[in-house]
């Protein structure tokens, strides 16, 4: 799988570089979403298929906006004043 990549994806992503500069923060941060977005779909009539790729779905855009905002707000506060 890994030689397959390295010889057909040599275009750069955005999102997918943003994935991959956010994955460990997301990592850190996800199992509070679950759970949460598991208790909140815990009484809706969803089939079993569909609760769980809301789960996963909206874990994956709440961390990974999360760590964002955490990353791009301390990173600004701590070089702004050197590029000044």
């Amino acid at each position: 799988m890994t030689g397959f990549f390295l010889r057909f994806a040599k275009r750069r992503v955005r999102i997918f570089d943003s994935l991959s500069e956010n994955s460990y923060g997301i990592y850190i941060v996800h199992y509070g979403f679950v759970t949460w977005l598991q208790y909140v779909l815990l009484g809706s009539n969803l089939a079993p298929q569909m609760k769980g790729i809301v789960v996963f779905a909206g874990t994956l855009i709440l961390s990974w906006v999360l760590v964002a905002f955490i990353f791009s707000f301390i990173f600004s506060s701590i070089f702004r004043d050197h590029y000044i």
